[in-house]
């Protein structure tokens, strides 16, 4: 595995979100990283500029908006 699959499946590891939200990180995330790279960055410059897989990862998680279950949802489980 190369640097850009591990850096996104260590951001990817740290997030919890459904399937499908998930799926939109993975690709708004590759689409950042691939928009520097075309613009002549280097892969490391990139990611290191981006900074750690905890801080993206919690940025990503800082716009999901949170569904919390209600008192008899919690009660049924």
């Amino acid at each position: 595995m190369n640097a850009l699959e591990n850096y996104i499946r260590e951001v990817l590891r740290n997030i919890t979100a459904s399937p499908k939200e998930r799926q939109h990180i993975e690709a708004d995330l590759r689409a950042h990283i691939q928009d520097a790279l075309d613009n002549g960055t280097a892969l490391q410059d990139v990611l290191g500029r981006m900074g750690s897989t905890l801080d993206v990862a919690e940025e990503f998680m800082s716009q999901i908006p949170m569904d919390y279950a209600g008192f008899w949802r919690r009660m049924a489980a």
